[in-house]
């Protein structure tokens, strides 16, 4: 029978050991060009990779994927500068309610805020909400971002946010696993992580209001 011939040929190939190293590391993945100056773009960031490689390197502990970090009663996977998580915060949640001037008005109070020393957390989901991420990351200012797909093994961020990474300005939040496949992110999903980032932030005020009293009555013994 041809089948059991050819059966017999995989087997005897798949028990020969080969000397050499595999050609691809472990999690490659291939990329199909779709769209005009893709290639170009390619080529950019596989000529940059050893740069990126070795700021990686002398970054090592901003980069590492930390799982089933626990922050105010959730269970996260992280990846970034985990001393934002004691710094104080304001959570971003634009409601769909507002007009434009209210927006707005929410925009620039976040962002005062941020320059303040605030770390802005949140999803950063609607434009209004990724006009205010844009702002903080144009002046270099911290933040936690909490995402809905999680982290692979050989995760690193991409674009500004390896660079915002490698800086310690910012971390990555998510409260879900890996998926490989793109998935429209739910209402349920958002709804979620914006309660999440509030809960986070008046986590982190309560914990620093009760530090404060207990040195505060200290001080006065």
């Amino acid at each position: 029978m041809p089948g059991s011939g050819e059966a017999a040929t995989a087997h005897s190939y798949a028990s020969v050991r080969s000397p050499y190293k595999p050609l691809f590391a472990k999690g490659f993945n291939d990329s199909i060009l779709t769209s005009r100056g893709q290639l170009n773009h390619m080529m950019a960031y596989v000529r940059d990779n050893p740069r990126r490689l070795l700021i990686k390197r002398q970054q090592s502990s901003l980069f590492v994927i930390h799982r089933d970090l626990q922050v105010a009663g959730y269970r996260f996977d992280a990846v970034g500068n985990l001393d934002l998580l004691q710094r104080p915060m304001v959570a971003v949640h634009c409601r769909r309610h507002w007009s434009e001037a209210e927006r707005q008005a929410y925009t620039r109070q976040c962002l005062s805020a941020s320059e303040q020393g605030a770390v802005l957390i949140g999803a950063f989901i609607s434009k209004a909400e990724k006009d205010i991420l844009h702002g903080a990351q144009e002046t270099k200012r911290p933040v936690i971002h909490l995402q809905e797909n999680g982290f692979a093994d050989l995760y690193k961020p991409v674009g500004n946010d390896f660079y915002a990474c490698a800086e310690g300005r910012l971390l990555q939040l998510s409260p879900w696993s890996y998926h490989n496949d793109s998935r429209p992110i739910s209402r349920e999903q958002c709804n979620a992580m914006n309660l999440m980032a509030e809960s986070i932030a008046h986590f982190n005020q309560t914990n620093r209001n009760d530090h404060t009293l207990h040195h505060s009555s200290r001080l006065q013994r």
